[in-house]
């Protein structure tokens, strides 16, 4: 089995996880990591290789540039604002209703929100996460890995 890996990972380390509508522990941590990293290790599993950056076009190929752009600066304009926590909306926009994008990053997290159980914090930036799914989707293309993507 292939594993794409690099020590950013061990920076996702949320406070919490929301799973069921409730704010929970998280379930995947630097700990986990280290345990399924070892694991995979210990038993000769298949390869361990970095991920390769592929540059912003085929992130731009499937996302708008403003949800990139929001993606990129989102940490750094809610830290601005003296928060250390994982964004996390509290206003959302309504559904299916042509509303502007908000030019402030508490509208922004609810206009851009789609699936909470993954937060935008200092630890996910877009470039990792997309990266490493692009790499892999470009491997099982070629027939290197079975399809199955972790990217935590």
């Amino acid at each position: 089995m292939l594993t794409i890996y690099s020590d950013q990972h061990r920076q996702h380390s949320p406070r919490y996880e929301l799973f069921n509508g409730e704010l929970l522990p998280p379930v995947e941590t630097p700990d986990r990591l280290d345990s399924v990293l070892n694991r995979l290790k210990a038993v000769r599993l298949g390869e361990i290789a970095a991920p390769m950056s592929f540059g912003p076009e085929p992130l731009l190929r499937v996302h708008t540039p403003n949800f990139v752009k929001y993606l990129q600066t989102a940490w750094g304009e809610w830290s601005a604002l003296g928060r250390t926590h994982d964004v996390l909306p509290f206003v959302f926009s309504p559904y299916r209703q042509r509303t502007p994008e908000p030019q402030q990053i508490d509208g922004k997290a609810g206009f851009f929100a789609f699936l909470l159980a993954y937060l935008v914090s200092r630890a996910r930036p877009l470039s990792r996460s997309k990266q490493l799914r692009i790499a892999c989707g470009r491997r099982i293309m070629k027939g290197d890995c079975p399809r199955g993507v972790h990217d935590h």
